[in-house]
């Protein structure tokens, strides 16, 4: 078990540094890999994650075994990556867990174009054959995950005839799509999307050498602002981390302005501050279905200070590294917070008083944004033991060197 302690007096005062983004990191592997390396990319993610990608995407040749580990985003994008690689064989794995997660409406439609992909008896490989893919009109639903709708824009331009693609609503997680798209315009790759529909034209792969920073990521520095949440006043200064961005998850700081939280960028640098506590009293709705990565500390946050805060749009959490949804359930369920759940809406409810004068034995469920959103209750009771830090590297590997200066250990 690992302890965590909070020693300040709930002032969130420093500066920290965010890893840098894997979600657009991931994207440029794969798009860098169609270029034929030719994309300079500064800033790379160090997230466990992206060194998995940037492992099996080293040379201009994909192992014919492809271990994915827990890695979902990997996984999917891998799957459309080996499927357009003709005359070529792989085998696709990873952890039980990964190999459990929804697949299936990504398999079908990469076949619909022609892939070959079949699961193996026991399930516990994919093996596909590659070939040249051909267009045709897909419509996938877009409950599910965005990932998949990215797997198959990344590959569109080296589908012969391009890709045709109707999304179903209501679609989650759309900024992730519209992160994928900006991306591939960004380096010369057009495509368009109206309404429920995109349409990417077969073309080549810019080969000219292009330089691109990677954002730092929003995902992560939403833990900071469930902090400040947390706190009694806050003043944290974060690098490196633009409000106008390609990630979605830069809607926390418009969300965090319901609690007194504001954010504003000087120079190179955003500042966020809070200078009182806000009132509990107030009832608050939010809907995260294009959040997903920001929820689980937000909603966190909210159990303790803001117990009347209601969510919703978080069906699709029960298919990520963990079912988040039941995770934090039973973990809260420990501190006195029950959450209810029913068709992704999640409301609050307290044991009054809350028993802060206590240590708390969590579990992170192997879960990277469970075990740092259960490490922040460490701020409210008399300390956290969580049974595994280690999966934090998946997003955030200097998770805790970050936090230390702002009063943990």
């Amino acid at each position: 078990m690992h302890k965590i302690e909070y020693s300040g007096q709930g002032i969130m005062d420093g500066k920290v540094q965010l890893p840098s983004s894997k979600s657009i990191s991931n994207r440029l592997l794969i798009l860098n890999y169609l270029c034929g390396q030719s994309l300079q990319i500064d800033n790379l993610s160090a997230a466990r994650d992206t060194k998995i990608l940037a492992e099996i995407l080293t040379s201009s040749n994909i192992a014919p075994v492809i271990d994915c580990k827990d890695a979902g985003t990997v996984f999917r994008f891998m799957l459309a990556l080996c499927a357009i690689q003709e005359g070529q064989s792989f085998k696709l794995c990873g952890t039980k867990r990964l190999l459990e997660r929804p697949h299936d409406i990504l398999i079908k439609a990469l076949r619909e174009l022609g892939a070959d992909i079949e699961w193996a008896a026991n399930k516990e490989y994919l093996f596909i054959q590659g070939k040249r893919l051909k267009s045709k009109a897909l419509k996938l639903p877009g409950d599910i995950s965005s990932q998949f709708i990215s797997a198959l824009c990344l590959i569109a331009p080296k589908v012969k005839g391009g890709l045709s693609l109707e999304i179903e609503a209501p679609i989650l997680s759309k900024p992730y799509i519209s992160m994928t798209l900006d991306i591939m315009q960004d380096i010369g790759l057009a495509h368009s999307w109206n309404n429920q529909g995109i349409r990417i034209e077969e073309q080549h792969f810019p080969t000219k050498p292009q330089k691109i920073i990677v954002e730092n990521d929003w995902s992560s520095a939403c833990f900071f602002y469930a902090l400040a949440i947390l706190s009694k006043k806050a003043s944290i200064k974060i690098d490196n981390l633009p409000l106008k961005s390609l990630q979605g998850d830069a809607q926390m700081a418009v969300f965090a302005q319901d609690f007194g939280i504001q954010s504003i960028e000087k120079g190179n640098h955003l500042h966020l501050f809070k200078k009182e506590a806000a009132k509990a009293s107030e009832a608050k709705h939010f809907e995260l279905g294009n959040y997903p990565d920001l929820s689980i500390p937000f909603i966190t946050a909210c159990a303790i200070m803001h117990p009347k805060t209601t969510f919703s749009g978080l069906e699709h959490l029960r298919h990520k590294e963990s079912d988040r949804i039941n995770s934090l359930k039973i973990e809260l369920e420990k501190v006195g917070i029950f959450l209810k759940e029913q068709n992704g809406h999640i409301s609050i409810s307290q044991q009054t008083p809350l028993d802060l004068d206590k240590s708390v034995i969590m579990s992170s469920h192997d879960d990277h944004r469970i075990a740092m959103s259960l490490s922040l209750l460490s701020l409210h009771f008399k300390e956290v033991l969580l049974d595994n830090i280690d999966c934090m590297s998946k997003s955030f590997p200097t998770y805790f060197e970050q936090i230390a200066p702002l009063g943990f250990r």
